[in-house]
């Protein structure tokens, strides 16, 4: 949705590939934890995954986004997704959910289609 000015809105669920720093300030950063995989060079890494880092594309959208957050999430941790959604500057909602893991639950679905149905153009 950042990249492309002709997209009218953005939904994401379980938005992966954020805040790839967070580590640093005491946040689980979301999948795919690169810097784990850095080893001697994870300053490098991390310098590297900022440039597709999914809370430097949600400070460029323009649209209405539409964010979901499990809270017990492990693999797109609710720090990086709340990271993304901060950063955006158009309208935005979350739908978060406590109890939910990775998987959401059917009336999850519901939410997302009245949200998407409600900005087509």
């Amino acid at each position: 949705g950042a990249l492309n000015k002709n997209i009218t809105a953005v939904s994401a669920q379980n938005p992966a590939l954020c805040d790839h720093a967070g580590f640093k300030y005491g946040r689980s950063p979301g999948w795919p934890r690169v810097y784990l995989k850095g080893g001697s060079d994870k300053e490098k890494i991390i310098k590297m995954a900022s440039y597709f880092d999914g809370v430097n594309f949600a400070r460029k959208l323009e649209c209405p986004v539409l964010l979901t957050v499990g809270f017990v999430d492990n693999i797109c941790s609710p720090s990086s997704v709340y990271a993304a959604y901060n950063s955006v500057k158009s309208s935005k909602e979350i739908v978060n959910m406590p109890g939910v893991a990775h998987a959401y639950p059917d009336s999850y679905h519901r939410i997302v289609t009245d949200w998407i149905t409600k900005h087509l153009k």
